[in-house]
């Protein structure tokens, strides 16, 4: 994982600063999570900002990974490249199990996330810790989040408009 230059940060910020339900919801689901991290700005502002919709947490759960990651019962016994990842899942079934995330404006379901169900990927993975049923729950908000594809006007976590801007002189 590379080290975000003062750009990066800059950029994330102006985005952030802005940034209503949908397109945190968009940011989540094209980030490039090879890149993700607990010091990341989106990543920050997930695990700090409880007026975020849940929606908005259960789709970057899911995109972590919790269905691979929990072949692993303990932090302790998971390979050290999956340990930030997994404090991340920890951290984020206890805000929601907490009632930390209580905006539930938008529907989402890990069942059906852009034809994708979070819940049965992984099928080879024997799980040593289960998901827990909270995060596996569909929201009921009354709005609907996705109403475009969000990869038609973002990529790598960013509105293309910013996302230009990373590779600007």
């Amino acid at each position: 994982m590379t080290e975000m230059s003062v750009k990066e940060q800059q950029i994330w910020q102006e985005f952030l600063a802005q940034a209503d339900t949908k397109a945190l919801f968009f940011s989540v689901v094209t980030l490039n999570y090879d890149d993700e991290s607990s010091t990341h700005p989106l990543v920050r502002q997930i695990l700090t900002d409880e007026t975020i919709d849940l929606a908005v947490v259960k789709a970057f759960y899911f995109r972590l990974g919790p269905g691979y990651v929990k072949q692993y019962a303990t932090l302790d016994e998971a390979p050290d490249y999956l340990h930030d990842t997994y404090r991340l899942l920890e951290q984020l079934e206890e805000g929601v199990a907490t009632g930390f995330y209580t905006k539930n404006e938008f529907y989402y379901d890990p069942a059906s996330d852009f034809g994708e169900n979070w819940l049965t990927a992984y099928p080879d993975i024997v799980v040593q810790k289960e998901i827990p049923a909270i995060m596996k729950e569909a929201l009921d908000g009354e709005a609907d989040l996705v109403v475009d594809e969000p990869w038609e006007s973002f990529e790598d976590g960013l509105p293309f408009d910013l996302a230009e801007k990373l590779y600007e002189d």
